[in-house]
């Protein structure tokens, strides 16, 4: 007995079975190992796992460590489904009915889903009467499986036909008689006789009795699951499309307001994207787009002071009237829009201003909310690295001018933006950096409680690097290039400020020349 094998005897029969799955797709720690996984099926064979004789007999039907043989695949996929578990059974007739994994066979899959039926699965029931009716012709047994599936329903079984003969079929208009015969008894099919009317499937497109049957889906109260609610809601969609077809955007936007639980903001926002088409938002009518009036009803909710409208409304305006959009983002952060605010500072990014820039930044976090500050924390936008890898970079000198030569002003904007910084997980060192820079731009005036910080800040860092080598909260490969310029270009602020400057990024002695810096500022005032 080799050790794999020994290893085998150890194993439960799940165990076997997922260990076998790891070898058969090389998963985990494992390479593909076809010998390996077959041994470890058989092996749960003996346990009597159905899934690894289903897995076996796919191995024979592709032939893989094992000579391709489809009787002997069927054979395997029997000896699984004979053990009596119905899902094992109707996944079996699925996989004859469609030829997936084996040989397709219907009257196979006839019988292996009557066998489920049998057993009460309502799938299997369903599949039957579809494969009863579509390819032997046996209407009377097929209904009688369609009654059982819809719990003695006669009409919700005449509903089913009508869908094989759409699906299967291909025969609308027989699907569109029986659709009709049935909601007409109050059967709910309401929202796929809408939908054959309004697009001409089975009977002329009249549109006027597409919104008759969208009207009764809309109005359903016995909402069972997800599909029966998607039709209502979207029910109501295909209503206010209609209306909008027929230039009434008057009753469009009421359908649209009560599709959304009455907020007219939101109703006037979806007719505005109808209108508008942007990927944000998917609709099926794609011949409704029109910008104009897309521009129109965006225009009406920023006149309300509606920070989604608002948003798109400058969207619109920006490709030719930068300026305007610009101003209308502004507006939009008045009305709490943090997607405006963001585009602000993009705006001034790309006219290189960074002030301003700063400045929205920290606007930008001030308005956002506890859970977007988690989000921010665990992914910071690319914006806010931006700015800071300029202040970074840029000589102390430059920056006072970019403040029209303010130093003080400089100082108290660039802090501003180290407390927007300082919500996010932004590089410890980099926060560092931004908080030095606002210290030695205030000089003699900086205050006791940054220099505070500073000192301690650094004295972390100083005792990480010269205990590891490194620290753990510094991300050093990412910032190895930026730090060496940023020793080479910022203004000395002292004789052994300057010094530290020739030393490396990960010299010890680097943050201690920091932590000796800021405590002689701290000296200065009087600490």
């Amino acid at each position: 007995m080799d050790s794999f094998e020994e290893e085998l005897q150890t194993l439960t029969s799940n165990e076997l079975y997922e260990k076998g799955m790891d070898y058969f797709y090389g998963r985990d720690i494992v390479r593909e190992d076809y010998e390996k996984a077959l041994r470890c099926f058989i092996k749960a064979v003996d346990f009597g796992n159905a899934r690894a004789m289903e897995q076996i007999g796919y191995m024979y039907n592709l032939g893989c460590g094992v000579s391709e043989d489809k009787s002997d695949a069927l054979k395997w996929y029997k000896r699984a489904t004979e053990i009596g578990d119905m899902n094992l059974e109707n996944h079996f007739a699925y996989c004859l009915e469609d030829g997936y994994r084996i040989e397709q066979n219907i009257d196979e899959a006839i019988y292996w889903f009557r066998r489920s039926a049998e057993l009460g699965n309502k799938k299997a029931m369903f599949e039957l009467a579809a494969l009863l009716f579509e390819y032997k012709g046996n209407e009377t047994e097929s209904m009688n499986w369609l009654v059982n599936y819809n719990d003695g329903n006669e009409l919700g079984a005449q509903a089913c036909l009508a869908g094989i003969y759409s699906s299967c079929l291909k025969d609308k208009k027989k699907a569109f008689e029986l659709y009709k015969e049935v909601a007409e008894q109050g059967e709910d099919c309401y929202y796929i006789l809408g939908k054959m009317y309004l697009k001409g499937e089975g009977t002329e497109k009249n549109v006027h009795e597409a919104i008759k049957w969208f009207e009764k889906a809309s109005r359903i109260e016995n909402i069972n699951d997800l599909s029966d609610e998607y039709c209502k809601w979207d029910s109501m969609l295909k209503i206010a499309e209609i209306y909008i077809s027929l230039k009434d955007d008057i009753k469009a936007l009421e359908w649209l307001t009560k599709r959304n639980d009455g907020n007219k903001f939101q109703g006037m926002g979806e007719l505005a994207h109808i209108y508008y088409g942007d990927d944000d938002f998917e609709y099926e009518d794609r011949s409704l787009i029109d910008k104009e009036k897309a521009f129109e009803w965006f225009g009406k909710l920023y006149e309300l002071k509606d920070s989604h409208g608002t948003y798109y409304f400058a969207e619109m305006w920006e490709p030719k009237f930068r300026s305007k959009a610009l101003q209308i983002y502004k507006d939009g952060v008045k009305f709490g829009s943090e997607r405006c605010c963001k585009r602000v500072i993009q705006l001034y990014l790309e006219d290189d201003n960074i002030p301003e820039a700063a400045r929205w930044t920290v606007k930008y976090f001030e308005m956002a909310d506890e859970e977007l500050c988690k989000n921010l924390c665990r992914n910071p936008f690319k914006e806010l690295k931006e700015i800071a890898n300029f202040f970074m970079e840029t000589p102390l000198e430059e920056l006072i001018q970019l403040y029209g030569g303010d130093r003080k002003l400089a100082a108290e904007e660039i802090y501003k933006f180290w407390r927007a910084c300082d919500k996010t997980l932004v590089n410890q060192y980099t926060k560092l950096e931004i908080m030095s820079i606002a210290a030695d731009l205030l000089g003699d005036n900086c205050s006791r409680e940054l220099l505070e910080i500073l000192v301690n800040s650094y004295e972390k860092v100083y005792q990480a690097v010269k205990k590891n080598g490194f620290s753990d909260e510094i991300e050093w490969d990412e910032y190895e290039l930026r730090l060496k310029r940023l020793l080479g270009s910022r203004e000395s602020s002292s004789e052994d400020d300057s010094k530290a400057k020739e030393k490396s990024y990960h010299d010890a002695d680097y943050y201690k020349d920091k932590v000796f810096h800021f405590r002689s500022k701290l000296m200065i005032i009087g600490v």
